[in-house]
């Protein structure tokens, strides 16, 4: 068994294991469902230019290039942070499963002289709801990020502006991307559309240009941002910490009661399965000796 200071360690680690897992398969993932769509468009583009006099006017290199790729390239961000997501919550629901057997959690009560000789897994019924231990070891923030949860907990009643700000960026990158990208783009177009002095194809090719570096900037920035907020973990108040620890000790003492039942519900049935052959091995035998008789 290892010691109660390793235990943490050991629980970080296997979280960031999982984390990069999850990362690389949610890369391969998004490329191999955005490929598809990259033919699609290129196939498209291609088709347009040949088939279309008026759209190969109307269209030049570059802007044929970027409706090519920038719909797989959407794509392929946002089905690899879905599936991050995705993934990394349920690694952190497995590495709750894991933790919520270990020696930490212990049973309130002692175990019945049944259930310890038929079943040592067997936990008794418990009159009220099991709560989970807090370690002593360890504090808030680290017995959290055992469960994946990460934290850095700020002094003071309430988060300040900026701690606020942080958690909404980490917790809400497309949402800003397209709060912020949208009213961009509309800003450069109404700009262009006052030079009275380019064409209307020029006028789009300029508003796309700089609409698309703005986009891939701020993309970038909000991934890279999100990326060290996970890392580092958000920041919470004491007290939203301390509810964090009591929801993670009920959804433990949760799953031992359900372990608790599930247990029981086994032992009733192996007991009723050998109250079954006893009774047909009695009956046989009885049976025999009416025949011997």
């Amino acid at each position: 068994m290892s010691s109660p200071s390793s235990s943490p360690n050991n629980a970080r680690a296997n979280l960031q294991a999982s984390e990069s897992t999850v990362i690389e398969s949610a890369m391969s993932s998004a490329t191999a469902n955005s490929l598809p769509l990259l033919l699609f468009t290129c196939g498209a583009v291609s088709a347009l230019t040949l088939k279309s006099p008026g759209f190969a006017k109307a269209t030049g290199p570059s802007s044929r290039t970027a409706m090519a790729i920038m719909p797989p390239f959407f794509y392929w961000g946002l089905s690899s942070e879905l599936e991050v997501i995705r993934g990394k919550r349920e690694a952190s629901w497995d590495l709750h499963n894991k933790s919520s057997s270990s020696p930490n959690v212990v049973p309130t009560s002692t175990p019945s002289p049944v259930a310890t000789k038929d079943l040592s897994t067997v936990l008794p019924p418990s009159s009220t709801p099991y709560v989970a231990p807090v370690p002593t070891h360890v504090t808030p923030s680290e017995y959290l990020s055992e469960f994946g949860t990460k934290v850095q907990i700020v002094s003071g009643p309430t988060l300040s502006l900026h701690h606020k700000i942080s958690n909404f960026l980490s917790a809400n990158p497309f949402e800003v991307l397209l709060g912020v990208g949208v009213p961009t783009a509309l800003v450069i177009l109404k700009g262009q559309s006052g030079n009275k002095e380019i064409k209307a194809s020029q006028m789009i090719m300029h508003t796309r240009v700089m609409g698309q570096g703005v986009a891939v900037t701020l993309l970038l920035s909000l991934m890279g941002f999100k990326a060290a907020v996970d890392y580092f973990g958000r920041f919470v108040t004491q007290e939203e910490a301390d509810e964090l620890v009591g929801d993670e000790r009920r959804r433990r003492g949760k799953w031992v009661e359900d372990m608790e039942r599930n247990a029981r519900l086994e032992m009733e049935r192996r007991e009723g399965g050998i109250k079954r052959m006893k009774e047909m091995v009695k009956k046989r035998k009885e049976k025999k000796g009416e025949k011997g008789d």
